[in-house]
């Protein structure tokens, strides 16, 4: 049912545009994209990224595909549409041709709590080059002749145009929800982040954009605090070169190793959410849509989902219910929930089963059992499930735990070897085990540190050994 889930939040779409400079025809493809990457070097901020990332670059020898002229073309990115969550990917990182080397850009680059992306879209770009030709072509007190007026009267009505395409403000606002932090080189380095854990829902308050008035948090592993946002500057921007110590050989090397490294930008009216549904009867005030596509759309869609009418998309193979952003159900498959549930056991399993505590856990079950097999009269019934806790446990675990100050290994090492002698069939796993999985074996006898239980290992297996090669069995083969 989510199969649109990554694209409605993360996804906007990209216009790449070949202008023929010869014709001036323009040419359109568009992809999806679901980060921007802006550059950082010989950039101060994210408004000069942004331009150097819509700028043109032009390419010789061309065939346009209207004139038929070969000729120079002007080639350009713009954004199409915007996500609802803007990831901003900033290139830290470059390859030092001179060096032959990886290095950080670490000089400082600036980013706003709040930015604004209309003069980065398709329609931003279209009304600002028409105003600048309005501009450029109207004198005042000049007279003009039939043509000049009907030309001035076209380029009011594209201006007019241009402008009726624009969306409402919000649609182009972003706020700042989080920024990912790398604190190193390019070597090396450690990731952590800052998040705004106290956005809100309410996108038509005024208030909605002041992120810095929101609690943040700093998540770093296992530290998690609270944030000081007017840290930012400093926790965030990287280091200026005029503040940076200099060096004769790098002219400037940069001493503060934190920098971001991803910034994440929500939008104040965000657009809905599809989710696939199965069945679905059509009510008499449903709105249905023809297309997913919602470009011209969006301020009509949004209003609509805020007073909770129920917008429809269906073809010819699914439908899909439009739900407002901050309310989508998202309902875990049980078997994918079940699958997690395990993975997560299994995580911390593996976790804890290398600990001291889990370890002195085990060596008290067999404690209790040599005390148990050695009173008046002696326990029964413990060999079969104590000689397997030795196979799927003190043996595997035990090699790569810290053991010191144990004193219970010799009691661990003389009920394993009472029940070894007992269990014929806890000694042909054993050895299976240990055939199939001869560097555990290696492990123990070279890379353990604890002497005893290198020496438990060896008396073990040679009782094992001897127990499988002269106990007789009665099994039918």
């Amino acid at each position: 049912p989510y199969d649109l889930l990554l694209k409605n939040i993360f996804g906007g779409r990209l216009c790449s545009q070949v202008v023929c400079t010869k014709c001036g025809n323009v040419s359109k493809t568009y992809e999806d994209y679901y980060t921007l990457s802006i550059e950082v070097k010989n950039q101060k901020n994210i408004y000069e990224g942004l331009e150097r990332f819509i700028a043109a670059s032009t390419v010789s020898d061309y065939l346009c595909e209207e004139c038929k002229n070969t000729c120079d073309i002007n080639k350009r990115n713009l954004l199409s549409t915007l996500p609802n969550v803007l990831i901003v990917h900033l290139q830290r990182f470059s390859f030092n041709f001179d060096t032959l080397a990886n290095e950080k850009i670490n000089s400082q680059f600036d980013f706003p709590n709040v930015i604004d992306m209309t003069p980065y879209t398709e329609e931003g770009i279209e009304l600002k080059a028409l105003k600048k030709k309005a501009k450029k072509n109207d004198k005042p007190g000049a007279e003009q002749s039939l043509e000049a007026q009907c030309s001035e009267e076209s380029r009011s009505d594209n201006l007019v145009k241009a402008e009726a395409q624009l969306k409402q403000k919000e649609y182009y606002q972003y706020k700042l929800v989080g920024i990912l932090i790398h604190n190193g080189d390019a070597q090396a380095g450690h990731y952590y982040s800052f998040i705004n854990v106290d956005r809100g829902e309410n996108e038509e308050s005024a208030e909605y954009l002041n992120t810095e008035k929101n609690r943040w948090i700093e998540f770093n592993d296992s530290l998690i605090s609270e944030f000081d946002f007017n840290r930012v500057p400093v926790e965030c921007f990287g280091e200026s070169l005029e503040e940076s110590p200099v060096n004769e050989a790098r002219k400037a090397v940069s001493t503060n190793p934190k920098s971001a490294y991803m910034l994440i930008y929500e939008k104040a009216m965000k657009l809905p959410i599809s989710v696939k549904v199965d069945h679905y009867k059509r009510r008499d005030d449903d709105i249905v849509v023809n297309s997913l596509d919602f470009t011209g759309k969006e301020t009509e869609l949004v209003s609509d989902i805020r007073e909770s009418k129920q917008i429809i998309y269906k073809d010819d193979y699914n439908c899909y219910k439009l739900y407002n952003f901050h309310k989508t159900p998202l309902a875990i498959p049980k078997e994918t929930e079940l699958q997690v549930e395990q993975d997560n056991i299994q995580y911390v399993f593996e976790n804890l089963m290398y600990t001291k505590e889990f370890v002195k856990f085990i060596c008290s079950i067999f404690t209790q059992s040599y005390r148990s097999l050695n009173a008046t009269p002696p326990a029964k019934g413990l060999e079969g499930s104590l000689s397997m806790l030795c196979v799927d446990f003190v043996i595997p675990i035990f090699p790569y735990v810290k053991l010191s100050g144990l004193p219970c290994i010799s009691q661990v090492e003389e009920v394993a070897v009472k029940f070894f002698k007992a269990d014929h069939d806890a000694s042909v796993k054993l050895l299976d085990s240990l055939r199939t999985n001869s560097s555990q074996t290696l492990d123990v006898l070279v890379k353990c540190p604890e002497p005893a239980i290198r020496q438990s290992h060896v008396l073990c297996v040679d009782t094992v050994s001897y127990t499988h090669l002269t106990l007789p069995t009665n099994r039918e083969v």
